[in-house]
C-alpha cells in the first residue's frame, strides 16, 4: 500500500498481535483433505508442531442501553506452524488461512507467504473456486495514564453521541459498515486486562471482507490479489480513521 499523507506506510512498533489472510472456498474441501494435501509440501516452511483447536465465534448485539455478546463454538482448525511459531497456516472445512504473529512482518511479507501457501494448495488439490476473501487484524495497545482517557487516543463515540471517558468506564464497542461495492468492515474495540507493565490496554479487532467479485479460482492470483490489496487498504484506512495522532505516537 502506498503511503498516505495522513499516516506512514509502516510504523516502527506496530501494535498488531496477529494478522490473517483468509480464503473461503466455493466448493466443499474438508479439513482432512487440506491436511493430507499440504502436510508434505509445506513441511519445509512449516515444520513446527501441528495443533488443532475449535474457533469460537463471538457475536455482539448493540442496543441503545446495552451491549451484549454471545459465543458459539464453530470450525475446528488445524494449524501448521513455522519453526519459530510466528507464521501459521490454518486448515478448516472450506477455509484456508495464513497468519502472522507479532512482531508483524509487514503486508508485503504476509501476502507473499499467502501466495506461497496458495501455490502449494493448488498444486496439491487442483483448481478450487473462491467464494470469499477476508483480512483480520488484531491489535493490543497499552495506554499511558491512570486512568487513561480514551478520547486522547480513539476517535469513537458511544451510543447516543456520548464522548469517550476513562478506560475504566469502557467495555466494548462494535461497528459494522458495508461499502457501496459490498466490502464489509467489522470493528470491535474492547478494554482488556492490564499486562505485566500494569498499564490499561485496549484490543482492536478489525475485519475487512468481501464475497462480491467475479468468479475466480484460488490459483488465479491475478484476480484475487488486487482484491486482497483493496481490502488491506480498507482495513488500514479504517484503523487510521479511529485513532488520534497521540495514539500514533505510541507506535513510533
Amino acid at each position: 500500500m502506498e503511503a498516505s499523507p495522513q499516516y506512514p506506510a509502516n510504523y516502527p512498533r506496530p501494535p498488531i498481535v496477529e494478522a490473517i489472510v483468509q480464503f473461503g472456498f466455493g466448493q466443499r474441501v474438508t479439513r482432512k483433505r487440506l491436511e493430507d494435501g499440504l502436510r508434505t509440501p509445506l513441511r519445509r516452511s512449516y515444520p513446527g508442531p501441528h495443533k488443532s483447536q475449535h474457533h469460537v465465534e463471538v457475536n455482539a448485539r448493540v442496543e441503545p442501553e446495552s451491549v451484549s455478546a454471545s459465543a458459539t463454538r464453530r470450525l475446528k482448525v488445524t494449524f501448521l506452524g513455522s519453526a519459530n511459531g510466528l507464521r501459521l497456516v490454518g486448515l478448516a472445512d472450506n477455509v484456508l488461512s495464513i497468519h502472522a504473529l507479532a512482531p508483524y512482518p509487514g503486508w508485503d511479507n504476509l501476502i507473499a507467504n499467502a501466495c506461497d501457501v496458495v501455490k502449494a494448495t493448488v498444486a496439491a488439490l487442483g483448481p478450487v473456486p473462491l467464494a470469499s476473501i477476508a483480512l483480520r487484524y488484531i491489535d493490543r495497545i497499552a495506554l499511558p495514564g491512570n486512568p487513561a482517557e480514551l478520547a486522547r487516543y480513539l476517535r469513537l463515540q458511544l451510543g447516543g453521541g456520548e464522548e469517550l471517558g476513562a478506560i475504566a468506564d469502557f467495555s466494548m464497542q462494535f461497528r459494522r459498515v458495508t461499502a457501496p461495492n459490498r466490502d464489509v468492515t467489522t470493528l470491535v474495540v474492547a478494554a482488556t486486562p492490564p499486562g505485566a507493565d500494569g498499564m490499561p490496554a485496549i484490543a482492536i479487532d478489525l475485519v475487512a471482507a468481501t464475497s462480491q467479485f467475479q468468479p475466480c479460482g484460488l490459483g488465479d492470483t491475478d484476480s484475487w490479489l488486487p482484491i486482497a490489496s483493496r481490502l488491506h487498504h480498507l482495513q488500514r484506512s479504517t484503523f487510521e480513521s479511529i485513532i488520534t495522532d497521540e495514539m500514533r505516537g505510541l507506535f513510533e
